[in-house]
């Protein structure tokens, strides 16, 4: 189809590479050219910030972010981590401002769970910060400062690349041309000359900071995504304890354009982040793209939108946000502890579904408000009534009627509109004998649902109560009667008639 193609809208401030001027923060040894470790190119810079409660640092000025969504993306290395503080003390802070003498500070890491080695920190710098030096008025100088807990004798701060955006766009692939993936955007985004950080290769698969956009939002560019078995994790830009860092819908998976085809199978997406947790978005473009999910997993994730392009099959979410259909169909997956599952004006968008409540709100929200809806195979387990019901219906009038069959009948609360459930569950009697005589009663009654006067091998009826008695009657076989079944849900019931062999039938 199409040779896979990258790009990113991040704006370099610098390199760090030789010829770069850096401005130190703090007393003590200045920064300098550092070829010995760096990120990106052939050299990074650093410093050494030494002393029990010092505070030092070093960062560049140009032209900083300035328009609201952009976040900055810069390298940072710290070789003594047990010698900076804690990350609620500041530890670890990214300076964005207008010099070294004036400049916001937001606290992004320290020593409670730091490890060695380059990493990433992102900000978006219209969010709050912990700390604040001078007056601040504008976003040209970035830069990371160090609060010490004792001597060190020898650089111990290293910066590379400082650069400020968004994310990356990935576009191209499909036969013969290979299918795009997750590693391939992250072997894109981690080439030594480039060294975003937006999606970077992990011990355990690719880990996430910013957008990945799959597709360009037109008609004409083609692009295949397949994936199967990734692992992507959100990686936490907020820790607990500070302000947050970044916004809340920072990181995630933009879906779009009309000749795009995205597969994702026995995926994993998991968040690290409680505030910034991770979307995927198929909504928000104007040419809608083709997205299946396939047997996935996604844990503590934020939200999923989808449109009518967009399928969900045997695919879970745990303790995750708004899942918005908006036309997409889910079959045979699992909610558990989740956000209620808005479906819009289509409640048979959904089936096969497990919806397991995390002690309080919905499972699922509708506005549907008129029609006959097919509700099948969806169960419900720990709702309640009122604000804690199975199913929310938002609609103020009108009149809606619910065919349930495969499960039984779920709580729901309406703002207005009435609300009919139909029950209608299959019901099937196997391994009858010739000449079986079948009747169903509505359980605890004598009120007849169905029956057959001879029959063989089986018997299947619609059942619309929640439970019932089933008699199973033969001349030459011990009578049957069993009681109280369930049927909230389709079911087979094997029969194993003994003989009677006191039964005696003269000629």
């Amino acid at each position: 189809m199409a040779a896979q193609a990258f790009a990113n809208d991040l704006t370099t401030m610098t390199l760090m590479e030789a010829g770069t001027n850096t401005s130190d923060i703090g007393g003590g040894q200045g920064s300098t050219d550092e070829p010995d470790f760096f990120i990106q190119g052939t050299q990074s810079f650093s410093r050494r910030v030494t002393g029990a409660g010092s505070t030092g640092g070093f960062g560049f000025t140009g032209t900083g972010p300035s328009t609201p969504g952009q976040h900055v993306y810069i390298w940072a290395n710290v070789l003594t981590p047990g010698l900076v503080n804690s990350t609620v003390n500041g530890g670890i802070r990214v300076a964005i401002g207008s010099s070294t003498n004036a400049y916001d500070q937001f606290y992004v890491n320290g020593n409670d769970d730091l490890v060695g080695g380059w990493k990433c920190y992102t900000v978006d710098y219209q969010s709050t910060p912990d700390a604040t030096q001078g007056n601040p008025n504008s976003t040209d100088f970035v830069g990371i400062v160090l609060l010490t807990t004792g001597a060190i004798n020898r650089p111990n701060l290293g910066i590379d690349p400082i650069r400020y955006g968004t994310g990356i766009t990935a576009t191209g692939g499909g036969s013969p041309d290979p299918d795009l993936t997750f590693i391939d955007i992250a072997n894109y985004d981690s080439d030594v000359n480039l060294q975003l950080g937006v999606l970077q290769p992990s011990s355990g698969g690719v880990a996430l900071q910013g957008e990945i956009r799959i597709g360009n939002d037109d008609t004409t560019t083609s692009t295949t995504f397949n994936d199967t078995d990734a692992v992507l994790s959100k990686i936490n830009n907020n820790p607990t304890g500070v302000n947050t860092n970044t916004t809340a819908t920072f990181s995630g998976i933009n879906l779009r354009g009309s000749l795009t085809t995205a597969t994702f199978t026995g995926c994993l997406f998991i968040s690290l982040d409680t505030h910034d947790k991770g979307f995927v978005d198929a909504s928000s473009a104007t040419n809608a793209a083709t997205a299946t999910f396939t047997g996935c997993t996604f844990l503590d994730w934020g939200t999923f939108d989808g449109r009518s392009s967009v399928t969900l099959s045997s695919t879970t979410f745990k303790n995750s946000g708004i899942v918005t259909l908006n036309g997409s169909t889910a079959s045979s997956c699992t909610f558990d502890s989740c956000e209620p599952v808005d479906v819009g004006n289509n409640l048979g968008d959904i089936s096969n579904c497990e919806f397991i409540s995390s002690g309080s709100g919905h499972g699922v929200t509708t506005s549907v408000s008129t029609g006959t809806v097919v509700f099948t195979g969806n169960s419900f387990s720990g709702y309640g009534s009122g604000a804690d019901a199975a199913i929310n219906f938002t609609a103020t009038s009108g009149s809606v009627t619910v065919n349930v069959s495969g499960a039984g009948i779920p709580t729901f609360q309406t703002a207005g509109v009435t609300v009919s459930f139909v029950l209608s569950n299959s019901l099937t009697l196997t391994g009858l004998e010739p000449n079986t005589e079948v009747r169903i009663y509505d359980a605890g009654t004598t009120t007849e649902l169905a029956g057959i006067e001879s029959t063989s091998g089986s018997f299947n009826t619609s059942i619309s109560v929640s439970a019932v008695d089933i008699v199973v009657f033969n001349l030459e076989f011990i009578a049957i009667r069993l009681t109280n079944i369930d049927t909230t849900s389709d079911r087979t019931i094997p029969i194993q008639q003994q003989e009677d062999r006191q039964y005696e039938n003269p000629p």
